[in-house]
């Protein structure tokens, strides 16, 4: 009866793009999006009750045969952001389903209740598309990808200029957001002389209080958690623990950790904030960019976790040397020309590859920026959703 109903269908595919408000999500999906050949709809997933939120309004007005979508393309859909109903609404109108995971690899288990009624869950990280495999869809592996546009728009210096920076610092890239971060970039500083950090927090971070901050925020995402799988209520066991004796021995142990001075930054320039037209500048005029994978839970136990990133992309498309954690997934996706490290030791001899043989850094960088090009453009996206969807996507 369904496809009775919806046997005639617009050339333009119509298509529903539910994703959350990040800047990044704003240059690397919307826009990419908006030049689709497509009757693109966009809603915002969270921030509201998911009964009362816009995607599921959405999902009753296909029901109610007020509107008909081809592909539904969620970013990030959770379980506490999308009601089962709502999805099953969607399918049964003949609309194909994606669930798009980009989050940090610890937070898969945020979606396993809805990834089952997807048609497709891609994954910008291999682990886990392994951990969230099941009998009902398929579970792709979807590297983060950039925008045509933000690609074209950058201008890799010529290599004669290049060389001629080749004494120019190296950048790091990176917000402070962490004791463990601090510590690699005052590592690093002693290795890649001269450094430009670039990032949130350096210029007059207050340690004491910032690293307390941290402490307290990171037990309140736990005991968030404890809510969402224990049942545990959170506002009771956040009085609990900040409360009477328990908050006195809490408080005693954050302010023990913080009272521990970040060691100072040496031989560093930290210009501050920059704007998009800035920060490319100085991208473009270094030596040598580094940035870290190391990210999400782990910091203040000590063992902070490596994740696949869109920067590992975006910055490798500079066609300036880029220095990235080897990890699985930054090896099959930039080649064997990228610059990998794992340990200082490593880093220190990437660094000094670059300084001492700038033409074949500059080479090898120039290499990279092609695989970019030819298979991290959302472009290249695109022809992958128009195989598995069968539509005509065209850009």
């Amino acid at each position: 009866m369904l496809d009775q109903i919806y046997a005639k269908k617009s050339v333009r595919p119509n298509i529903l793009l539910a994703v959350y408000n990040a800047p990044w999500i704003k240059t690397h999906i919307i826009e990419p999006f908006r030049t689709l050949n497509a009757d693109l709809t966009i809603i915002n997933l969270r921030g509201i009750n998911p009964l009362e939120g816009a995607f599921n309004k959405e999902s009753q007005a296909v029901m109610t045969k007020e509107r008909f979508y081809d592909l539904i393309f969620v970013v990030e859909g959770r379980d506490k952001d999308i009601e089962m109903e709502t999805l099953k609404r969607f399918k049964n109108s003949g609309a194909v389903l994606i669930n798009y995971l980009v989050d940090t690899p610890q937070d898969w288990w945020r979606s396993i209740k809805i990834s089952q009624i997807f048609d497709y869950v891609l994954s910008a990280q291999t682990e886990n598309c392994q951990r969230l495999k099941n009998k009902y869809n398929e579970v792709l592996f979807f590297p983060f990808a950039i925008s045509d546009e933000f690609f074209h728009k950058i201008r890799p210096p010529k290599e004669e200029d290049y060389l001629a920076n080749a004494r120019n610092p190296i950048t790091f890239l990176g917000s402070a957001h962490s004791r463990w971060r601090w510590h690699f970039v005052n590592q690093l500083s002693r290795i890649a002389e001269p450094l430009t950090v670039v990032g949130s927090g350096w210029n007059g971070k207050s340690r004491n209080g910032e690293q307390a901050s941290t402490i307290q925020s990171s037990v309140k995402r736990l005991l968030k958690k404890m809510e969402e799988h224990g049942g545990i209520s959170f506002r009771s066991q956040w009085t609990r623990i900040w409360g009477g004796e328990a908050s006195a021995v809490l408080g005693g142990i954050i302010n023990a950790v913080s009272q521990q001075s970040y060691a100072p930054l040496e031989n560093v320039q930290l210009p501050g904030f920059l704007n998009d037209g800035e920060l490319n500048e100085l991208l473009l005029q270094s030596a040598a960019i580094v940035s870290t994978s190391m990210h999400g839970s782990g910091y203040l136990a000590g063992h902070p976790r490596m994740q696949f990133k869109l920067r590992d992309i975006e910055l490798s498309a500079y066609g300036i040397p880029h220095l990235v954690n080897r990890t699985p997934d930054t090896i099959m996706c930039l080649g064997d020309d990228a610059f990998y490290y794992h340990g200082f030791d490593e880093l220190r001899s990437c660094l000094n590859m670059v300084r001492n043989d700038p033409k074949l850094a500059y080479q090898r960088a120039k290499v990279v920026r092609t695989i970019i090009q030819n298979n991290h453009l959302w472009s290249n996206r695109f022809s992958q959703i128009a195989k598995l969807t069968k539509l005509n996507i065209s850009q």
